[in-house]
């Protein structure tokens, strides 16, 4: 993610937006724009979303439950719109997952300072990862490794259960999952996912990352006896939550 090339989604049943959609855009931002939940959570879901705002006064559903919602399928900062300053009220939303407020009504000029603030700390933080970490693939020439309740087989290119019976895997999956299991309890961007995998199933790794992930969470959860093992870390990346052992 730039800050100069960001897009951001206002969930709002307000019409407000063709000028502040504008005024964005002198920034590079694009704006997308859902009057009501499902819809801001289909976009979500199917656009690259950098950034969301979120009216508090939504009519059709309440919006600590929109936000809840919001987290289990993006890790975009959530600027939360409101009318009233109520401070219990705020400080559920911020242990819910918001990562600002700003009292309505606002200036398009504050409104674009905190955007461009949140979208500078999401970037600094994944510049500071990449700083610690290697962008280069963990040389490790382990060919199995027991991590949670499953192996993984490298020579194969194969995920196996705890009873060694394989998963089926596609390759991009089994190497967006590897490079996890080779970095244990290492929080890796969706950048440096995609830097490790170069496989075609990834087409713009930004969203292509996250559906991946879904589809692997899935597939581990599906096996008996199975642990979350994959962990999101919110506005950065995932991290491989468990122990892993070299079996040779």
């Amino acid at each position: 993610m730039s800050l100069s090339d960001a897009n951001i989604l206002a969930i709002d049943d307000e019409d407000r937006w063709p000028k502040i959609k504008a005024y964005l855009k002198k920034s590079g931002w694009d704006l997308y724009v859902a009057q009501d939940a499902d819809r801001g959570l289909d976009i979500i879901r199917t656009q690259s979303i950098d950034l969301i705002l979120l009216d508090k006064h939504l009519e059709d559903i309440d919006y600590l439950t929109l936000l809840q919602n919001i987290k289990k399928i993006s890790s975009a900062p959530v600027i939360v719109m409101s009318k009233t300053e109520d401070e219990t009220e705020t400080i559920v939303g911020l242990e819910i997952g918001a990562d600002d407020f700003i009292n309505e009504p606002f200036q398009t000029r504050e409104l674009a300072a905190r955007i461009k603030a949140n979208l500078r700390l999401v970037q600094n933080t994944e510049d500071d990862l990449l700083d610690k970490i290697s962008d280069k693939k963990v040389q490790d020439d382990t060919a199995l490794i027991h991590f949670g309740s499953w192996y993984l087989d490298r020579k194969k290119m194969a995920v196996l259960d705890k009873n060694k019976n394989p998963l089926d895997f596609t390759t991009g999956e089994f190497q967006l999952l590897e490079s996890l299991v080779l970095s244990p309890n290492q929080v890796l961007s969706r950048e440096q996912l995609f830097e490790r995998t170069r496989d075609e199933e990834f087409d713009g790794y930004d969203r292509a990352i996250d559906v991946q992930i879904a589809r692997i969470r899935k597939k581990l959860d599906d096996t008996p006896g199975a642990i979350d093992c994959i962990k999101t870390v919110r506005g950065i990346g995932y991290m491989l939550d468990t122990k892993t052992e070299k079996i040779s």
